[in-house]
C-alpha cells in the first residue's frame, strides 16, 4: 500500500490542488505542526479539542480539523489505531468504516483511515490521518459531503493537505 500513497503523492505533486489555487502556512506553537492549505479557505477558531479548523468557503462540509492531544509514556500509533472503533461513532453517526492504509507523514509512520459518517445533518466522506511524535498525538480530519458533484476533485484536494501536514516535536 505504500507503493501506492508514494504513488498518490507523486500525481498530487504534479497537478496541484486546481488551476490558479494559492497556498497558506499555519503553525501552530503548542502542540508544534505546520499545515498548507488553500489561502481562500476560512480559518475558524478553535477550541480545546480541536487545534486548527479549516473551511472551504461556500461549502457544505469541505474542510480540514486538526486534533491533538499529549501522550502517554509508551503510546504508539497502533493505540491511535485501536481507539478507532470507540472513538469516532462518538464524533460522527451513522459511522461506515471503508480502509485504512499505513503510510508515513514526515518520515514518521502513520495511517490514514477512511469512512463516512453523519455530522449536521449532512453525510460526509473523512479521510483522517493519524500521525504521533514522542510527546504527542495528531490526527487530521479531511471532509467533504459525500454526495458533492466535486467529489473527486474535493478529495484530491484533501489528500495533498494531508499529505503536506507536519508534526513538530
Amino acid at each position: 500500500m505504500r507503493l501506492g500513497w508514494l504513488f498518490l503523492t507523486f500525481l498530487l505533486l504534479i497537478h496541484g490542488p486546481a488551476l490558479g489555487a494559492e497556498w497558506a502556512s499555519f503553525e501552530h506553537p503548542n502542540p508544534p505542526f505546520a499545515i498548507q492549505y488553500p489561502s481562500e479557505w476560512t480559518r475558524l477558531s478553535a477550541d480545546k479539542l480541536a487545534l486548527l479548523v479549516l473551511v472551504a468557503p461556500g461549502s457544505r462540509g469541505l474542510g480540514v480539523i486538526v486534533v491533538g492531544a499529549p501522550l502517554d509514556p509508551g503510546d504508539t500509533l497502533d493505540d491511535l489505531l485501536a481507539d478507532l472503533p470507540r472513538v469516532i461513532p462518538t464524533r460522527f453517526s451513522g459511522y461506515q468504516p471503508l480502509r485504512t492504509d499505513r503510510t508515513s507523514l514526515a518520515g514518521r509512520p502513520a495511517f490514514v483511515h477512511y469512512f463516512t459518517g453523519m455530522r449536521n445533518g449532512v453525510r460526509l466522506y473523512i479521510m483522517m490521518a493519524a500521525v504521533t511524535t514522542d510527546t504527542h498525538g495528531y490526527l487530521v480530519f479531511g471532509m467533504t459531503p459525500a454526495d458533492s458533484p466535486r467529489l473527486r476533485e474535493e478529495l484530491t484536494l484533501l489528500q495533498k493537505i494531508l499529505v503536506g501536514f507536519r508534526p513538530g516535536g
